[in-house]
């Protein structure tokens, strides 16, 4: 009962049971790892799309992974990198991830894998709190000269605000990191 901080055995138990199901739900989905056909679009190719309108994308693992989890021609080792996430029952996204990702959903096996993936995945909710660093964020990012999609500054805070770690393949990201270093 130490360990779990529980309060009774049955508390502890209840924990460690509920814990071990939502490990057990996430190693699934790595199942729809390559599912997706290869017109699904590119990281790119979204935050492209996001650019003229303003758009948000996503926290913990960012949709330039994602998209090489569910592509077929998705490169192998962020492929693997995901599914690693999946396994450990560490994955987890926010709305703006699944807006970006619904967007470029085709089909049925594309909707089923990625209402699964809702239904099982952690969310972590853009605040009022996440809105403001995030738009701090673009102030700092513009007066350095930066140019980065609305999404990412959202993403990027959504992260840093809930303590999570933002598994990514954008430049981006990298970018707000050393600018706030600075």
């Amino acid at each position: 009962m130490r360990l779990t901080k529980a309060g009774s055995k049955r508390e502890a138990v209840v924990g460690i049971l509920r814990d071990y199901i939502r490990r057990r739900r996430m190693a699934e989905l790595t199942r729809y790892a390559g599912s997706f056909p290869d017109d699904f679009p590119t990281n790119e190719e979204i935050e492209a799309a996001d650019l003229p309108r303003g758009r948000a994308q996503h926290a913990r693992i960012d949709s330039s992974l994602w998209v090489h989890f569910f592509r077929r021609s998705g490169d192998a080792a962020k492929r693997e990198r995901v599914k690693a996430l999946l396994a450990a029952g560490e994955a987890a996204w926010c709305p703006p991830v699944r807006l970006e990702l619904w967007r470029g959903v085709g089909g049925k096996a594309e909707r089923d894998a990625l209402s699964r993936m809702q239904a099982v995945l952690p969310d972590f909710p853009v605040t009022p709190p996440v809105w403001d660093s995030a738009i701090a964020l673009a102030g700092q990012s513009r007066a350095a000269g930066l140019v980065t999609p609305s999404a990412d500054y959202l993403i990027f805070a959504c992260a840093r605000l809930h303590g999570v770690e933002l598994a990514h393949d954008d430049a981006h990201f990298d970018q707000l990191r050393r600018l706030l270093k600075s």
